[in-house]
């Protein structure tokens, strides 16, 4: 299974010297920056013509250390979140603020599009806002959910880059998987 290589690689190099953190993500986090689909709070009613487009991206523990992305209230994705069970997911301060306002949105719940049945997921975490669309353009409200999936791209944020490089490679090859790399 994807995910499951994925976390043997992701292990793997977070015992290495010279790597100070590891995760994947689907899509790439700054060329496509995510898909995009209606996400609201279960019980929300979307006002006519209102958008309830969010970003998306699919990503591994670890994720918001590699990518020094701030947590600002609540925990990151843990090990246990990967695997079937509750669903969580992990919104940015836009998503916060625009749909819960100035109370917490940790504890509240999400409608998530997915087939053939929609998923309600349990928000545990609030992000700072990052902007995966571009430098430009304003942030987006975005959904961060666990997993890995076919197509992942492996971020890794190292000291030396040469040997940085090296060691994914062995851990890559050990595995037999191939992958996206993305140093940071």
């Amino acid at each position: 299974e994807v995910a499951s290589t994925l976390e043997r690689i992701r292990q793997r190099l977070a015992e290495t010297d010279g790597i100070e953190s590891t995760s994947y993500a689907f899509p790439s986090v700054y060329d496509l920056g995510g898909t995009s689909m209606g996400i609201a709070p279960v019980g929300y009613s979307p006002g006519p013509g209102e958008d309830i487009g969010a970003g998306t991206i699919v990503v591994g523990p670890g994720f918001f250390a590699t990518l020094g992305i701030a947590l600002r209230e609540g925990r990151d994705f843990e090990q246990p979140d990967m695997r079937d069970g509750e669903s969580v997911v992990v919104v940015n301060e836009t998503f916060a603020r625009r749909y819960f306002k100035s109370r917490s949105a940790l504890g509240e719940s999400v409608r998530l599009p997915a087939m053939p049945a929609p998923k309600v997921s349990r928000i545990v975490g609030v992000v700072a806002d990052v902007r995966h669309y571009g430098v430009r353009s304003q942030p987006w409200p975005m959904v961060y959910q666990p997993g890995g999936s076919s197509g992942a791209h492996l971020l890794v944020r190292g000291r030396d880059h040469a040997a940085t490089r090296a060691a994914i490679r062995a851990s890559v090859e050990s595995v037999g998987a191939p992958a996206q790399i993305e140093l940071i």
